[in-house]
């Protein structure tokens, strides 16, 4: 028999937008916050309740404006070691010799070994998600993104047509969230 249990999201529901860095755009963007509640479902079918969770997604690609963070290093040295072990197979003193072209490969491995290390010494480090956010201007807006009506600015910057609470940084949304019990 066939079972089928996983984790859907339903009832999701935008609750606020703000500025953010999104590392798939790989540029400011104006993020959505968006809500939802994870249940356990069984055939596709709703059955208990898990919690409620939220998330920022980019305006215009839909993704996670902080996951896919990565920097390359890792890739180049799995090449470099690549590299290095293929190398080590062609100079290996047991190997039956292939005629000449065996001398063409160890030239080559060995020039791409070389090329390699140089390309991993110029690596130049990127910054973090946070140092992004960090030098990103804080959202002024008097008009809503989403719907262009004016917005109500008070204690909380909010647009009372699409009722999405307006965060100037993605700090000020995370300080709040994490107080917050919903």
């Amino acid at each position: 028999m066939y079972l089928h249990l996983g984790i859907k999201k339903r009832n999701a529901k935008r609750i606020g937008y703000s500025r953010d860095y999104c590392n798939y755009c790989e540029k400011p963007v104006i993020a959505e916050l968006w809500r939802y509640r994870a249940w356990l479902g069984l055939f596709w079918i709703p059955i208990l309740p898990l919690n409620k969770r939220q998330h920022w997604l980019c305006s215009e690609c839909n993704n996670q404006t902080d996951s896919r963070y990565t920097n390359g290093l890792v890739s180049k040295v799995v090449i470099l070691l690549f590299s290095l072990i293929v190398t080590g197979l062609l100079f290996d003193p047991e190997a039956p010799q292939y005629s000449d072209y065996i001398w063409w490969l160890r030239g080559l491995s060995f020039t791409i070994n070389i090329l390699c290390f140089v390309w991993l010494l110029k690596h130049k480090k990127c910054p973090s998600h946070k140092q992004r956010r960090a030098k990103l201007e804080p959202l002024k807006a008097a008009h809503c993104h989403f719907c262009q009506s004016p917005l109500y600015i008070g204690l909380e910057t909010r647009c009372d047509a699409c009722q999405l609470k307006v965060y100037k940084t993605i700090n000020d949304a995370t300080k709040l969230g994490a107080n917050r019990h919903y």
